[in-house]
């Protein structure tokens, strides 16, 4: 097993346990079998580029994050999901409506 393969199947098996998915689970949402993923996982085979682009897809992560660019924690997600993640984050940290929309207003103006 090469270090990029078992890049990928570190990643994988991260975002699926962040998400608190089963196997299963994530085989229905990334439309593949259970027995691939856990190969995925467990380093044994490298998915298809049509399973991989599906896999980031599904996480809202980039490709080249995926597949082991740059450290796990400093994760590179995909431009439409990176609003999301950081709005639900602000949300999940009970910052109030009024601080979020100021942020809001500040942001448009500074990109103005």
């Amino acid at each position: 097993m090469n270090n990029s393969t078992l890049e990928f199947a570190n990643r994988l098996k991260f975002l699926r346990e962040e998400r608190n998915l089963s196997l299963s689970q994530l085989a229905e949402a990334a439309n593949c079998t259970k027995s691939a993923l856990s190969r995925y996982e467990n380093g044994k085979v490298e998915p298809s580029l049509v399973v991989l682009r599906r896999l980031a897809t599904y996480f809202g992560v980039t490709l080249d994050w995926m597949c082991g660019e740059g450290d796990i924690n400093s994760r590179k997600y995909s431009q439409k999901y990176d609003y999301t993640v950081v709005i639900n984050n602000l949300i999940n940290k009970n910052i109030p409506v009024e601080k979020l929309e100021l942020l809001v207003e500040l942001l448009e103006n500074t990109s103005k």
